[in-house]
């Protein structure tokens, strides 16, 4: 009888494991930066060390004032010396607001920046936000 009830006791506790499947957790990962640009200026929003599974950066550039003129582009680093333009261009119009999303497969690089550069007299706030999922 002790043997019988071990044995169901077993069975039991084999039949519940194979039943019990681990939960992937979505692991997304949202980062922003931000600046704000000053007439002829260069500002760079860095994502550093990030790793791979990248799947979107997205810029906005709000204009405060004056006339908006300039580019937005995406830059990635392995080494985090030399840095290689990833992207296209954004070119800022002179209205409210210029916002691009850009997005990415098969990703390589361990950090990203959004280099912007403007011309003129302007003032105008740049955000970027980088979407990364670790869980595919």
């Amino acid at each position: 009888m002790k043997k019988l009830l071990i044995l169901s006791a077993v069975s039991m506790l084999v039949a519940v494991a194979f039943e019990c499947q681990a939960q992937v957790v979505n692991q997304v990962q949202r980062i922003t930066a931000s600046d704000t640009l000053t007439n002829a200026d260069t500002a760079y929003l860095s994502f550093n060390s990030i790793g791979s599974h990248l799947k979107s950066i997205q810029v906005s550039v709000d204009k405060i004032s004056g006339t908006v003129a300039g580019s937005v582009f995406i830059q990635a680093t392995v080494d985090g010396f030399n840095w290689d333009s990833v992207t296209d261009t954004l070119t800022l119009a002179n209205q409210a607001n210029n916002k691009r999303t850009w997005f990415f497969t098969n990703t390589y690089y361990n950090s990203y920046r959004a280099r912007s550069i403007t011309s003129g007299t302007m003032q105008a706030k740049i955000n970027a936000a980088l979407l990364r999922r670790g869980d595919e």
